[in-house]
């Protein structure tokens, strides 16, 4: 594939104004098994929320293995965990959480299925603000004894409060340690060397971790975000996810940190799935045949489909992919994966687009600007 065009796109994210979209940016292509890596960039720029840059030789350059806070992509990590279970006859799609989660069991949430919140129709909020909780113990029961605002089934609200309850959930069921449970249960068996939570425990260098928002300079979990006067740091490795990072750093929403060339090696193990064969990702491939299955009545999101964890046809970062059902999920921190069946096509765009602000830039337009240039570089599907 000629990638001068997407090279030249990521440079204009670059050039933006009246500020970057981003420091830095992978964009990496799997096409039939053929892969192509483009990179603009830093890892690491900015000294302030205000934007200050460090000095250049203090800068971080991105490289082919620079590795990402994934943010929101660790949701689809969390759906084939549970997916697995079900597979192994441990959960049941539609059996009530309650069935698994005993702090479930109140009137107004006991009908609250283990599909809704897979799917967002659970009637949970979108998120939580756990640093407010006084201890690791109360932020717990503060996700298990999450409220309602709406009735089951009946309204598709994006919710990272579900992720993280399918994190707990998967816990209480194995007893295993979510962070292990990634590691062992999908990522080794996929040579996934670089993915995982907690990129510094696990002896990845600083230095080779985008950096994302700058903080206080004392932030913790325990801290609400910072504020546009605060002194600031980055710190690079810690995810940026407040309820995520507020549970340690490990959670159903979001924690896993990852390299572009093992987003599309997961990619490519989704699609030899969806071929007919899942055992690599531990997985029935009627199992992920029904992940990537529209899930939601009809008019319950007109904007797109929803799986189990997967979006479906989503045009705002998949443009014109979407057209052919694409599945994958986008990050907050400024991550996206697209997964095309019709084409044989992995797309993974991995940017620190919330470097030093999450407020520089919406990154969707951009996302579907990659994701048309690629289908018009690769044309129609065969």
């Amino acid at each position: 594939m000629d990638t001068e065009p997407l090279a030249r796109l990521l440079r204009s994210g670059l050039a933006a104004h009246p500020r970057p979209l981003f420091p830095g940016a992978v964009c990496a292509v799997d096409h039939g098994g053929e892969r192509d890596v483009i990179m603009v960039g830093d890892a690491y720029r900015y000294a302030a929320l205000d934007g200050a840059r460090v000095p250049e030789e203090q800068r971080t350059p991105l490289a082919t293995d620079t590795v990402f806070d994934l943010a929101s992509l660790t949701k689809l990590f969390t759906a084939i965990l549970i997916m697995q279970l079900v597979d192994q006859d441990q959960v049941e799609l539609d059996a009530p959480v309650a069935d698994y989660l005993e702090a479930w069991s109140d009137r107004e949430r006991s009908s609250v299925t283990v599909r809704q919140l897979l799917t967002h129709t659970s009637g949970l909020a979108a998120v939580l603000g756990l640093w407010h909780e006084p201890d690791p113990d109360a932020r717990v029961r503060a996700v298990l004894e999450a409220p309602l605002e709406s009735p089951p089934g009946t309204v598709f609200r994006y919710s990272c409060v579900g992720y993280l309850n399918l994190g707990l959930l998967y816990q209480a069921i194995t007893g295993i340690d979510l962070a292990h449970a990634v590691i062992n249960r999908i990522c080794r068996p996929l040579g996934l060397i670089e993915t995982g939570y907690r990129p510094l425990a696990a002896g990845i260098p600083r230095e080779r971790i985008a950096a994302t928002e700058m903080r206080p300079i004392a932030w913790s979990a325990d801290l609400p975000p910072a504020g546009p006067d605060e002194p600031a740091q980055d710190h690079r490795g810690i995810v940026h996810d407040e309820n995520a990072a507020s549970l340690g750093g490990i959670a159903g929403n979001a924690g896993i940190f990852g390299t572009a060339a093992d987003l599309l090696t997961f990619g490519r193990a989704v699609l030899t799935g969806l071929a007919g064969d899942g055992s690599a990702l531990g997985l029935r491939s009627e199992t992920l045949a029904e992940m990537a299955r529209p899930q939601l009545p009809d008019g319950l999101n007109p904007d797109f489909q929803q799986g189990l964890g997967f979006r479906i046809g989503q045009t705002g970062f998949m443009g014109r992919l979407a057209e052919t059902a694409a599945i994958g999920h986008t990050g907050y921190t400024g991550t996206s994966i697209t997964i095309d069946p019709s084409r044989d096509l992995v797309l993974v765009l991995l940017t620190n687009r919330v470097h030093p602000s999450r407020e520089w830039s919406e990154l969707n337009p951009f996302r579907s600007q990659v994701s048309d240039q690629v289908a018009d570089l690769l044309g129609p599907p065969a």
